[in-house]
């Protein structure tokens, strides 16, 4: 997290989203000869049992936890310095898809506050960095 975040021409900001899997092995545990069977209370406490195919409450189940994750992104995102100086919305990082965008593409989407080298970076902290002590000496 910083205060400001400089990308270079070719650096890559976005991919603000989350996203989980279901690998289910039914079908090779069935080809094996292997049942698997749950005792559970309730019913739905193995949804998401990776020996079992992804069944309705499991597809639910997990789009509801992911969306609870990439809601909490989005949230950080627009809450931190940048967030709130560029004016981020959750609803427009949602819109861009979890896009990652390079150089002058992220600075338009308001990921980044400029393109830069390191140099240019490393200079612009210094000169910050003297601006700050000057400040503090007076």
């Amino acid at each position: 997290v910083g205060d400001e975040v400089f990308t270079p021409v070719a650096g890559q900001i976005g991919s603000i989203g989350a996203r989980a899997g279901h690998e289910s092995i039914a079908g090779a545990l069935e080809r094996e000869g292997i049942v698997v069977t749950y005792f559970a209370d309730p019913p739905d406490k193995v949804a998401l049992a990776p020996e079992r195919a992804l069944d309705k409450v499991g597809l639910e189940r997990g789009t509801r936890d992911v969306r609870i994750a990439a809601t909490a992104f989005r949230e950080a995102v627009c809450a931190s310095p940048i967030g709130v100086r560029r004016g981020l919305t959750p609803e427009g990082l949602y819109e861009l898809g979890a896009d990652v965008l390079s150089g002058q593409a992220a600075v338009d989407a308001g990921l980044a506050d400029g393109v830069a080298t390191f140099e240019e970076v490393a200079a612009y902290a210094l000169a910050q960095a003297g601006r700050e002590e000057a400040a503090v000496r007076t």
